[in-house]
């Protein structure tokens, strides 16, 4: 594994989480669905790469054996920010 992508991976899991504790912090100020279920597609953002990192780093891990897996993933977090979006 290259040592750039190693840190680009590890950089996004921080981002990712980051942005995942300030909608739950924003959600309890503001009680707003909306931004609970943004937080949601954070969460899931961050353990996608978690898992990610983890099939790359132990070779005996492979939860994402197809491209379709990691799209799968990316076509849920799509879908949780459009619905946080069309929220009332």
């Amino acid at each position: 594994m290259e040592e750039l992508t190693l840190y680009l991976e590890i950089s996004i899991i921080g981002i990712a989480l980051l942005l995942f504790v300030m909608t739950l912090f924003s959600y309890k100020l503001s009680k707003n669905p909306k931004v609970l279920i943004l937080s949601l597609a954070f969460l899931i953002f961050s353990v996608k790469i978690i898992m990610l990192l983890a099939s790359e780093y132990f070779e005996s891990i492979d939860w994402f054996g197809t491209l379709n897996s990691l799209l799968i993933f990316d076509f849920i977090i799509v879908l949780i920010i459009y619905s946080s979006l069309i929220k009332k």
